[in-house]
């Protein structure tokens, strides 16, 4: 768990994915898989312009047609004022000023995305805390992968 303290609200934020609850997992893999393909910002709108240029002066008009579809959620998102990279970061709040978030609904993550905003809370700040987040994931799957690679080894030479 790291404890974070900003303008007057102290954060526990999960550290790792081994302390998080699955569903808080769950959930932040969905957010972030949102956000990664389909965006909920004006960075998002840029992305899916220049991709849908790309698709259709290659020919690929169905998969152009799809980025439109992604491009359409994106601008919803922005219209709803719903960003799931914001809703990814809820994910890692265990507890705000001592006192735990409650199963995440859709109702809890805008109200804590509004507390927190009016609290002066950054994107920078959610966005660095979101990127030593997914550091740590990836430094960790690594470990995982690598130790999984020398278990299969040892078994394929170890005698039956």
């Amino acid at each position: 768990m790291k404890k974070v303290r900003y303008k007057g609200n102290y954060l526990e934020i999960y550290d790792s994915i081994g302390e998080m609850p699955i569903t808080r997992f769950q959930a932040y893999n969905r957010f972030c898989l949102i956000d990664s393909g389909i965006g909920g910002g004006l960075e998002g709108v840029q992305k899916h312009i220049d991709a849908i240029k790309r698709l259709m002066s290659s020919g690929k008009h169905e998969d152009a047609a799809k980025e439109l579809v992604n491009y359409h959620q994106n601008l919803i998102f922005i219209i709803e004022k719903s960003n799931p990279e914001l809703m990814s970061f809820i994910c890692l709040i265990k507890s705000i000023n001592g006192k735990d978030l409650p199963e995440l609904t859709a109702d809890i993550i805008e109200k804590t995305i509004k507390e927190l905003g009016k609290d002066g809370l950054t994107i920078g700040k959610v966005r660095g805390a979101l990127n030593d987040f997914k550091k740590k994931v990836i430094l960790s799957l690594k470990f995982s992968s690598q130790n999984f690679r020398i278990v299969q080894k040892q078994k394929s030479f170890s005698p039956i």
